[in-house]
């Protein structure tokens, strides 16, 4: 896979935190359903409650802008690659992330209309069903979710205990805007991992990604998770860290605007 599209494919993990199968049927959810009664709608609000005050309460709803910057290592078989990568996302709908690749910087931008990527001075358009996937993808953010997390559309249901890394944690099943997925919490509220049908990031493959999330650390109100794993069917493929984290930064409009050709 050349540099360019294997960066292209690794910054709309990054902005979006999941890549999901076109095809919703191509890759069932084979966990079971959650039921949606009274008692398992209500301990799924208050669980979510706990979430909400853990990762920053009422904060939360001040968020204009995110920006990070670090590291992530791909895991491609026998190969692993690693880049620099700097992201920016301003609610509600805007994005822009600089990867650094041994071919020189490489940015992706999403705003409401439109999503491309600048190569050096080339400017690719993103293919529609690519900006319209990850446009749809953003609303699974977990920082969107918190966010907005009092959207009449959000729907939360208890759905069971599991253990995650040796921590008892209380399963969430989520509906928002259309996609369905599932969140684990921990006993302190936060959240540590993430899964749904969807298709492998370089691949395209249908299956199972989970989104494990870990190094939670305070970022002023906030508390930040600095290192999210991505597994694919169980194995690695992507593992991003977070160096550093600025809430709030100004966000000029022309950065996420499409340059003069």
């Amino acid at each position: 896979m050349a540099v360019s599209r294997l960066a292209l494919a690794i910054g709309l993990v990054l902005i979006a935190s999941g890549a999901s199968a076109r095809n919703p049927a191509a890759s069932e959810d084979t966990a079971p359903k959650a039921q949606k009664n009274p008692a398992n709608l209500k301990a799924g609000k208050l669980a979510w409650a706990k979430v909400v005050k853990a990762l920053g309460g009422d904060a939360l709803k001040d968020i204009q802008a995110m920006r990070s910057t670090g590291n992530l290592t791909v895991n491609m078989g026998e190969q692993t690659v690693a880049f620099k990568h700097t992201t920016l996302v301003a609610f509600p709908d805007r994005a822009r992330q600089v990867l650094a690749t041994p071919a020189g910087d490489q940015t992706i931008i999403l705003n409401a209309q439109e999503g491309f990527i600048l190569f050096g001075e080339k400017v690719q358009p993103m293919p529609k069903e690519v900006f319209e996937d990850q446009k749809q993808e953003q609303n699974r953010n977990l920082f969107y979710l918190l966010r907005y997390s009092n959207e009449p559309g959000l729907e939360i249901t208890a759905a069971g205990q599991e253990q995650v890394n040796g921590a008892d944690c209380q399963t969430l099943a989520v509906s928002f805007k259309g996609l369905q997925f599932r969140l684990w919490v921990s006993p302190d509220g936060k959240v540590v991992k993430q899964s749904y049908p969807g298709a492998h990031p370089f691949t395209r493959a249908p299956g199972l990604i989970e989104n494990y999330l870990s190094e939670y650390r305070p970022e002023g109100p906030l508390l930040i998770p600095h290192k999210m794993t991505r597994r694919f069917e169980g194995q690695d493929v992507v593992t991003v860290t977070v160096d550093a984290f600025d809430l709030n930064p100004k966000v000029e409009p022309e950065a996420f605007k499409k340059p003069a050709q």
